[in-house]
């Protein structure tokens, strides 16, 4: 029992220094992008990251939880969970390149179609990393997230 309670311990250190070097380095890349892009740039970059912000919520949450969750995990769980993902991201992120020129027209700024198209890649990227964060919180390796 000791030995889960250092675990437990150590996790919980190991992710709020996660979460604090995060969000610190967050407010920097916002501080430094607030100062170089200008208001305009920078509010027009901010808008067009919320679209892939939001449409990779469905390849971050639900299955990479679940399988920290299930009591045993084998080789093809993962797999097939990765490969979802993968392919959910590549529809959903094909979505919006291919609408980002509606999605700019919809907020009435033409500079914003290449900017969403672009950053429809990140839904992918967060896919692509969905499942190894997922069998690192299954491991209880909190140390790597912090680090990393």
């Amino acid at each position: 029992m000791k030995q889960i309670g250092r675990k437990i311990v150590s996790g919980v250190v190991w992710t709020g220094v996660e979460i604090l070097g995060r969000d610190g380095v967050n407010l920097l890349v916002f501080v430094i992008l607030a100062t170089l892009l200008g208001p305009e740039s920078f509010g027009l970059l901010a808008l067009a990251m919320a679209i892939p912000v939001i449409l990779a919520i469905p390849v971050q949450e639900g299955l990479p939880d679940a399988l920290v969750q299930r009591r045993e995990v084998d080789d093809d769980d993962l797999q097939c969970v990765f490969w979802l993902l993968m392919a959910v991201s590549v529809v959903l992120a094909a979505a919006v390149w291919l609408g980002a020129g509606r999605i700019a027209a919809l907020f009435g700024e033409p500079d914003l179609e290449p900017i969403v198209a672009w950053l429809s890649l990140v839904i992918v990227l967060r896919a692509f990393a969905a499942v190894p964060t997922a069998v690192r919180s299954r491991q209880l390796l909190f140390r790597r997230f912090a680090i990393r």
